[in-house]
């Protein structure tokens, strides 16, 4: 195995602990490399949010520093308690929240131009149904981040792997014909891959993540441990 593989995660270990932490465990303990991570990351995961809601350059901006500010200061009184307490439904309680502050300060300053762009922007962010579609977009999105910010520690064929196997749930056999490769070969890949971003996910996604990503298709399931 690659040693980079595990590199980002072994890196929000402390000394005398014998598995490495997770980043929600990191950032309790103030580890610099969790928080570095934290803010490329999920920084341009809010950026990307905010963009998506037509939000200008120095808005997405505004918001995102103010949301990594409020993460910074109260992380340490974060406690996972469920789905409503994973790190990411936390954080998009306070990206939408931030967003509406922003758009009401805006709408506060007399004879500020294009109050109406703010004005319906604001409408969607109190939407109970526009919430659930942005929760979901959100996630996806910083699932997607944090893959291509775990994919360069692996090697290209065991990347590829990963994604024909586990991602576009093509069978075994035909993925490894694909890149020449024996099929447990392909297996071993992908499950490399997946554990990573267990780990990375760990207290920051919940059940409903997507099975593509974390688990082998049933229809290809092979006996495999975490711990293999």
């Amino acid at each position: 195995m690659n040693s980079s593989e595990t590199r980002d995660f072994s890196e929000y270990q402390s000394a005398g602990d014998d598995t490495p932490l997770s980043l929600v465990s990191a950032l309790r303990r103030g580890s610099d490399r969790a928080w570095s991570q934290l803010a490329q990351i999920w920084g341009r995961t809010i950026y990307q949010f905010c963009k998506g809601r037509n939000l200008k350059h120095e808005d997405c901006e505004e918001v995102v520093q103010a949301v990594l500010v409020k993460m910074y200061r109260y992380i340490a009184q974060f406690e996972r308690d469920g789905k409503a307490m994973r790190l990411r439904h936390w954080a998009f309680t306070i990206v939408r929240r931030e967003i509406a502050t922003h758009c009401e300060r805006y709408l506060a300053k007399p004879g500020s131009p294009g109050g109406e762009d703010y004005q319906r922007i604001l409408g969607e962010i109190h939407s109970d149904e526009d919430a659930e579609a942005s929760a979901t977009a959100f996630r996806n999105q910083l699932v997607n981040n944090i893959l291509e910010s775990i994919r360069p520690d692996f090697d290209p064929n065991v990347w590829q792997a990963f994604e024909l196997f586990s991602v576009q749930e093509i069978d075994g056999p035909t993925v490894a014909k694909r890149l020449n490769m024996n099929a447990n070969a392909v297996r071993q890949a992908a499950h490399r891959v997946r554990k990573r971003l267990r780990n990375e996910l760990e207290g920051v996604l919940d059940a409903e993540t997507p099975q593509g990503l974390l688990a082998v298709p049933e229809s290809q399931a092979v006996e495999e441990t975490l711990e293999s």
